[in-house]
């Protein structure tokens, strides 16, 4: 019988260890705190979760809208390109654009045989070159119409 008293003690004392273990209303509840605050911690994981694929669809939208820009100034840029050639086709001056090489370079030698270097120096100054070859595409034309007017 002591043994079965034993037994019926120890059970009693196990029933009311798990029943304070499930009311703890935080005096001794470190384990009901820990697992306050792995929820917390586990919420607030999914906010930034949440939070960052927001930001990365926020982010990939302002890349979109700013292809989006950047394509429809590429073509307006485009059309007045083409308009500016129009212009240009319609008044008899050529459109085709300049090879330093093949359309300018021998008249430049020419020019510096005839007119001399500083002659020469002097036009590059112009046109913010140390040489022919360094001339600025788009100054190209208005360069061999100097030269030619020279």
């Amino acid at each position: 019988m002591s043994l079965e008293q034993a037994i019926n003690d120890h059970a009693a004392a196990i029933r009311e260890l798990a029943s304070a273990i499930l009311n703890m209303s935080g005096a001794n509840g470190a384990p009901a705190v820990a697992v306050k605050t792995e929820v917390k911690a586990t919420q607030s994981k999914e906010e930034l979760i949440k939070q960052a694929i927001a930001g990365g669809e926020a982010k990939l939208a302002a890349k979109k809208k700013a292809e989006a820009e950047a394509k429809a100034a590429k073509e307006a840029e485009a059309e007045a390109d083409k308009a500016a050639e129009e212009d240009l086709a319609g008044s008899g001056e050529p459109v085709t654009e300049l090879d330093y090489a093949k359309d300018v370079e021998e008249k430049f030698k020419a020019f510096l045989k005839a007119k001399g270097r500083e002659a020469g120096l002097a036009l590059l100054g112009k046109y913010k070159a140390k040489s022919g070859s360094q001339v600025a595409q788009a100054d190209l034309a208005a360069f061999l119409a100097d030269i030619e007017a020279a």
